[in-house]
């Protein structure tokens, strides 16, 4: 193989790679802070609707008021529209199972907030809606977790090696098009 052709490999390969990192790295930069707050938000609205429902179960449980309780009920008008929001954007910010997970709980949430209210087994209501949103949290917990912690090594690997193969790739098929445009050329003069 000769020189020129070994020196254009090396620098188109290393150009690929540079350029797949730092491409790579800028867009993990300029998404993490609004995933992060993505995330803080839709916990932070299923914590506050977790409180409501205890809330709203302790006290119909104790009969303590006819009135609802002004403050828990604007925290989970707020919570709701966060969580409608979280909902509305979808997958975009977060993840797929995050977005499933708060939309089916958003929708089980408002189906039985007129129960907890009006039911007579409204304290049995309110806390399984307490449960479920415990477990929605958990769910969108791990989910934050796995997608706001730096990868490890063996992701990074991973990755730089699927990169490389396709440079790799890349560069087989330009040298195959290369050897076929040479032998079709040598072909053309040996006929002449």
């Amino acid at each position: 193989m000769p020189d020129w052709l070994l020196s254009l490999l090396t620098a188109l390969t290393t150009a690929y790679l540079v350029s797949q990192w730092t491409v790579h790295g800028a867009f993990r930069q300029k998404w993490w802070p609004r995933k992060a707050q993505a995330y803080d938000e839709i916990i932070e609205a299923l914590q506050s609707n977790i409180a409501y429902f205890r809330t709203a179960g302790s006290l119909l449980a104790r009969q303590l008021s006819d009135e609802p309780d002004e403050r828990r009920l604007q925290q989970f008008s707020e919570s709701v529209v966060v969580l409608t929001k979280a909902v509305e954007k979808g997958d975009f910010y977060v993840t797929e199972k995050t977005a499933l997970t708060v939309d089916q709980y958003a929708r089980r949430a408002m189906r039985s907030f007129v129960d907890v209210e009006n039911a007579e087994d409204g304290w049995a209501i309110a806390q399984a809606l307490a449960k479920q949103g415990e477990q929605a949290l958990r769910t969108v917990r791990r989910c934050a977790r796995r997608e706001l912690n730096p990868p490890s090594l063996v992701e990074n690997l991973q990755w730089w090696f699927a990169v490389l193969c396709d440079a790799l790739n890349s560069c087989w098929m330009w040298l195959q098009a290369k050897i076929k445009e040479l032998e079709d050329e040598d072909v053309r003069n040996a006929s002449n």
